[in-house]
């Protein structure tokens, strides 16, 4: 065998070598079900820390896009399960309209790599969405 068809295979080994242990290594895009006590605690803090920083003399600003119409909605709770769709997070939170009715917003949620971070909110899609989320307890 040539030197150079050796340094080649030795080459291509090597970069093998380096491509399985990167594909092993933990990422921090980790399915739900996966997320430690501390990473489920971070994913529920994010969504109460987004809360918090919405909120106008105590009420949760939501921009309704089904009437047009900003509502003041206060936070009634904050769910603690945590459901999964490839690397989106779903949570949901129960809030009283200011007419007294419960509204239901899920919150959907991934890791941006600088913490979870919300990318949308639904309304009163539960039963659809629990049908596409896996839960995760």
């Amino acid at each position: 065998m040539s030197a150079t068809f050796e340094r080649r295979t030795v080459c291509i080994m090597s970069l093998f070598i380096v491509a399985i242990f990167f594909n092993s290594l933990p990422t921090r895009y980790a399915l739900a079900s996966e997320l430690s006590g501390n990473e489920r605690s971070e994913v529920q803090l994010s969504l109460r820390q987004h809360l918090s920083n919405s909120m106008v003399d105590g009420r949760y600003r939501y921009f309704d896009p089904d009437t047009g119409e900003t509502k003041q909605l206060q936070l009634k709770l904050v769910h603690p399960v945590i459901f999964q769709k490839d690397d989106f997070l779903m949570l949901c939170a129960d809030f009283i309209t200011a007419d007294g009715k419960e509204l239901i917003l899920d919150y959907i949620m991934r890791d941006s790599g600088e913490g979870y971070r919300i990318d949308q909110v639904i309304k009163g899609r539960r039963s659809f969405m629990t049908k596409i989320f896996k839960k995760i307890l």
